[in-house]
């Protein structure tokens, strides 16, 4: 989606792999809107 972020929630450290938890955070709210509202 257009000016989508990802927001880091945390990180882990295991040995040799990281684990990274991670939330959508949804800047185009609006247009999703705009795009309901023609249908």
């Amino acid at each position: 989606a257009v000016g989508t972020k990802l927001k880091i929630l945390s990180v882990h450290f295991f040995g040799s792999k990281w684990e990274i938890e991670v939330e959508l955070a949804e800047d185009d709210i609006d247009f999703i809107e705009e795009n309901e509202n023609k249908m």
